[in-house]
């Protein structure tokens, strides 16, 4: 009997294109299906469509910072226990609570260790 592992997708939503291609490219080398969207907005789109396995939200955005995005899809009954891992370049303490209180998955600041990072990916994709 053959089995199939379906691949796992992230959704990575953030406001610098070059760190969403690198995180694509990082990300797919790992055998992960990856879509990107650049605000919260094009995230909570995206998220609807694909269903996905893993969020990564970067904190400040345009049209919808990633706290509001965060408490979005806890709000749908479709993402409420979605794995979020919250990035940000700021280490501003309300954002780590905010961050906790909408049950994120994670909470890492830009820039960040990649082998940490994947293993924060491979962790929380699990569950």
């Amino acid at each position: 009997m053959i089995t199939t592992t379906k691949t796992k997708t992230i959704l990575a939503v953030d406001d610098e294109e070059e760190l969403l291609n690198e995180l694509k490219i990082v990300l797919k080398d790992q055998n992960y299906d990856v879509v990107t969207a650049k605000d919260g907005v094009e995230g909570l789109q995206r998220s609807a469509e694909i269903d996905p396995d893993l969020i990564i939200l970067d904190i400040t955005m345009p049209k919808m910072d990633g706290l509001e995005m965060l408490s979005r899809l806890r709000q749908d009954h479709r993402t409420a226990a979605t794995p979020v891992i919250m990035l940000t370049a700021s280490a501003k303490t309300d954002h780590m609570i905010d961050a906790q209180r909408f049950n994120a998955a994670d909470f890492m600041l830009k820039p960040f260790n990649l082998d940490e990072f994947l293993m924060t990916v491979r962790q929380k994709i699990r569950r």
